[in-house]
Protein backbone atom coordinates (compact mmCIF):
# COMPACT_ATOMS: atom_id res chain seq x y z
CA UNK A 1 0.00 0.00 0.00
CA UNK A 2 2.95 2.77 0.65
CA UNK A 3 4.59 2.16 -2.92
CA UNK A 4 1.21 3.16 -4.14
CA UNK A 5 1.01 6.11 -1.77
CA UNK A 6 4.44 6.93 -2.41
CA UNK A 7 3.41 7.31 -6.50
CA UNK A 8 0.72 9.48 -5.50
CA UNK A 9 3.15 11.59 -3.56
CA UNK A 10 5.10 12.04 -6.14
CA UNK A 11 6.05 15.04 -7.49
CA UNK A 12 5.12 17.17 -4.75
CA UNK A 13 8.16 17.80 -2.52
CA UNK A 14 9.20 20.95 -1.25
CA UNK A 15 5.47 22.18 -1.00
CA UNK A 16 3.99 24.01 2.05
CA UNK A 17 1.58 22.03 3.71
CA UNK A 18 -1.70 23.26 3.10
CA UNK A 19 -0.21 22.93 -0.26
CA UNK A 20 0.55 18.92 0.44
CA UNK A 21 -2.86 18.25 2.09
CA UNK A 22 -4.39 19.47 -1.31
CA UNK A 23 -2.23 17.48 -3.70
CA UNK A 24 -2.06 14.58 -1.42
CA UNK A 25 -6.39 14.75 -1.42
CA UNK A 26 -6.41 15.45 -5.56
CA UNK A 27 -3.98 12.94 -6.41
CA UNK A 28 -5.47 10.05 -4.25
CA UNK A 29 -9.05 11.30 -5.16
CA UNK A 30 -7.58 10.22 -8.88
CA UNK A 31 -6.30 7.54 -7.94
CA UNK A 32 -9.21 5.74 -6.95
CA UNK A 33 -11.29 7.64 -9.48
CA UNK A 34 -9.69 5.99 -12.17
CA UNK A 35 -9.31 2.25 -10.18
CA UNK A 36 -13.46 2.49 -10.13
CA UNK A 37 -13.19 3.37 -13.56
CA UNK A 38 -11.55 0.07 -14.86
CA UNK A 39 -13.82 -2.18 -12.57
CA UNK A 40 -16.27 -0.51 -13.84
CA UNK A 41 -15.32 -1.66 -17.31
CA UNK A 42 -14.33 -4.69 -15.68
CA UNK A 43 -17.65 -5.80 -14.18
CA UNK A 44 -19.37 -4.56 -17.82
CA UNK A 45 -17.16 -7.18 -19.52
CA UNK A 46 -18.66 -10.04 -17.05
CA UNK A 47 -15.01 -10.36 -15.04
CA UNK A 48 -15.36 -10.31 -11.13
CA UNK A 49 -11.76 -9.75 -10.55
CA UNK A 50 -9.59 -7.45 -12.21
CA UNK A 51 -6.97 -8.45 -14.35
CA UNK A 52 -4.12 -9.19 -12.16
CA UNK A 53 -6.37 -11.40 -9.97
CA UNK A 54 -8.00 -13.11 -13.08
CA UNK A 55 -4.34 -13.95 -14.13
CA UNK A 56 -3.10 -15.29 -11.19
CA UNK A 57 -6.18 -17.25 -10.37
CA UNK A 58 -5.97 -19.42 -13.93
CA UNK A 59 -2.63 -19.85 -13.23
CA UNK A 60 -3.07 -21.70 -9.34
CA UNK A 61 -6.04 -23.32 -11.57
CA UNK A 62 -3.78 -24.64 -13.98
CA UNK A 63 -1.06 -25.84 -11.19
CA UNK A 64 -3.86 -27.30 -9.29
CA UNK A 65 -5.15 -29.54 -12.53
CA UNK A 66 -1.77 -31.34 -11.94
CA UNK A 67 -1.98 -32.92 -8.39
CA UNK A 68 -4.37 -36.40 -7.87
CA UNK A 69 -6.65 -36.72 -5.11
CA UNK A 70 -7.55 -39.87 -3.43
CA UNK A 71 -10.01 -40.28 -0.44
CA UNK A 72 -8.34 -41.07 3.24
CA UNK A 73 -11.55 -41.07 4.92
CA UNK A 74 -14.81 -39.42 2.95
CA UNK A 75 -16.66 -39.37 5.68
CA UNK A 76 -14.62 -37.61 8.03
CA UNK A 77 -13.35 -35.26 4.95
CA UNK A 78 -9.65 -36.36 4.98
CA UNK A 79 -7.98 -37.00 1.91
CA UNK A 80 -4.53 -37.31 0.18
CA UNK A 81 -2.92 -35.55 -2.49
Amino acid sequence: MCECFNMVLKGVHFLPIVALVKATFMKTNKYFYDRREIAYQRMEEDYLYSAKVTEELAINDEEGRKYLVHPFHGRRGVFTV
